[in-house]
């Protein structure tokens, strides 16, 4: 009975320590402008969404909670009831004057936090990670876990382009539209502000959580900014620059 206290209250730290770097390096990277604040969130974002060993690790101790699929689920319960803001769907602008707001899309950095808080509709932890959302250079569609893995183990805990580095980026791109095979050839993979605001987006979704009652998974201090009034899709005009 000990150890299995033992056990919950270490995770609950664990947990906790996890969310408030996600927090910190979103405030980093909107407010200060820091580049560089998105490693930390995707570090931790793979800790405890992706980290089975971690999860592992304390099941062995924690009995109660043998089917949890990470450590948010070990932490909270079901992860079906654990629910987030939607990704938008991958699908073709309504006009060429306005598109859906994407990881590719955002006029400022605080719209990130507008988007991930407003946009899309509550689904699940698990059917979250499930949805495709990035591609890669040969036209395969990422799910959302398997973009956060593939972020944080490539760039998470790595200095990246010093002055005078060529490093191959990681091949990842967003599109608000689903592209043919032909478009994916010509995507910009070297562009590293799509999967920048796609983990800080998806660290703000994360401490938006909600359980299926309704009540706040995180409390967090970060500003998030007003929504429209009534608007019945988040949709940003495009600049004239494209």
């Amino acid at each position: 009975m000990k150890n299995d206290k033992r056990a919950t209250d270490s995770l609950a730290e664990s947990v906790s320590h996890s969310i408030l770097i996600i927090e910190k390096g979103i405030k980093e990277y909107v407010f200060q402008e820091d580049d560089s604040a998105y490693r930390s969130v995707a570090t931790e974002l793979r800790k405890l969404l992706m980290d089975k060993d971690a999860t592992a690790s304390f099941q062995r101790s924690i009995k109660q909670a043998k089917s949890a699929k990470n450590l948010l689920e070990l932490r909270y319960g079901n992860g079906r009831k654990i629910l987030l803001r939607s990704f938008p769907a991958v699908r073709k602008p309504e006009t060429d004057d306005f598109m859906d707001v994407t990881p590719t899309v955002y006029i400022t950095r605080k719209d990130l936090l507008y988007c991930a808080t407003h946009g899309g509709s509550l689904v699940s932890l698990r059917k979250w990670l499930e949805e495709y959302l990035a591609y890669t250079r040969n036209g395969e569609i990422l799910k959302v876990g398997t973009a956060i893995n593939y972020i944080a183990g490539r760039e998470g805990s790595h200095i990246i382009n010093p002055v005078g580095d060529k490093r191959e980026d990681i091949g990842i791109a967003f599109s608000s539209e689903e592209p043919t095979l032909e478009k994916v050839k010509n995507m910009d993979f070297s562009k590293t502000d799509s999967w920048r605001q796609f983990v800080i987006d998806a660290g703000m979704r994360l401490l938006a959580a909600t359980y299926v009652s309704g009540d706040r998974l995180f409390e967090h201090t970060i500003d998030i900014p007003e929504m429209p009034d009534n608007p019945k899709t988040i949709r940003m005009q495009k600049r004239k620059n494209g």
